[in-house]
Parts: structure tokens; C-alpha cells; sequence
């Protein structure tokens, strides 16, 4: 019996340590990629951030840990559909279907960042939604280049209606007969 029990103990002792391995080497994994990674349970608290989330947005575990998403990324005291905004989560939660959309973040120092979200369920072994993981990536430097490339097209075609006015208004005989 005795042998029987140590027999139990060294099997439930090794399964114990490639399951804390397995776990590492996914950590390792979350950790070494370049977008952001939340997990966001259905109560709409962060349960998993990898070190990009961290890094990028100048938060640290606690801040981030439990805490709801929309508190977190937005500094709001309520979620995103709430202002008017489409909110991945939701989607995915009411449709059990990946979604995407682009948001506007604020960091722990304020800088408002823009982030590409692909929101995607995760699933029990009922098919039920029991979390949504996203994956974000930052495309500040694209929407402001955008914005710039909006206000110059903006700025071109009023300088363009103004030419147009003023070719029109002019008299191309007068013109001709003075050059």
C-alpha cells in the first residue's frame, strides 16, 4: 500500500510539474509578442494581460488585474457602448462571433493611443462563452498620418474652390490683351 501511494504521489508530482512547465512556455509565448494580448472574462474584468499590454501602456498587474476593461482602457466608468462606441467584447458576446473594430485608449500618463482590437470567444466544453481574448495593436502613427493626409486634402480643395472662383471670375480678353 505504502508503495502503491508513493507510486500515486511521484505520477500526481510530475504531472504537477509539466503542467507548470506547459504554462511557462505559454507565458513565454504571450510574452514575447509584439501586440497586446487581454483576456477579459464575461463580467468584463481583465483576467491575463501579456508584457506588451504592460510596456505599451505604462501599466503594471495591479493595474490591471480584476479590474474591468473599460475602466482600464478607458479610463470610464462605464463600457464602451455606453458613449456611443463600438465595443468588440459586446459583439463577441452577443454573437459568439470574432469581431473587430479601432478604439482610442488612454495610458496610465494620459497619452491617448489608438489600437486595432480583434476580439475572439473562448469557449468551454459547452460552447459557451466563458472569455474573449483580444489582440491589439497599436496604429496611432496610421490614424494621425490619416488625419494629417484628411486636413491637407481638406485644405487643397478649398484652395482649389478658391481658384476656381477666381479663374471664373476673371476675364480671359482682358488678360490676354494686357500680356
Amino acid at each position: 500500500l505504502d508503495a502503491l501511494h508513493r507510486e500515486l504521489e511521484d505520477r500526481v508530482a510530475k504531472r504537477t510539474q509539466e503542467l507548470a512547465e506547459a504554462r511557462n512556455y505559454l507565458r513565454i509565448i504571450l510574452d514575447s509578442m509584439q501586440d497586446q494580448v487581454i483576456s477579459i472574462d464575461t463580467n468584463r474584468r481583465i483576467t491575463l494581460v501579456n508584457r506588451a499590454v504592460l510596456e505599451q501602456m505604462n501599466w503594471s498587474e495591479a493595474d490591471t488585474m480584476g479590474r474591468p476593461c473599460y475602466e482600464v482602457s478607458h479610463a470610464r466608468e462605464q463600457p464602451c457602448t455606453e458613449y456611443g462606441e463600438e465595443c468588440p467584447l459586446a459583439v463577441v458576446m452577443a454573437t459568439g462571433k470574432a469581431a473587430a473594430a479601432t478604439h482610442r485608449h488612454v495610458k496610465q500618463d494620459g497619452t491617448v493611443v489608438y489600437l486595432e482590437i480583434v476580439a475572439t470567444p473562448v469557449l468551454d466544453h459547452h460552447g459557451r462563452i466563458v472569455e474573449v481574448v483580444e489582440l491589439l495593436r497599436d496604429v496611432t502613427e496610421r490614424i494621425q498620418a490619416e488625419e494629417k493626409l484628411s486636413r491637407h486634402s481638406r485644405f487643397l480643395g478649398a484652395i482649389n474652390s478658391l481658384a476656381e472662383a477666381v479663374a471664373g471670375s476673371l476675364d480671359t480678353h482682358q488678360i490676354m490683351s494686357v500680356a
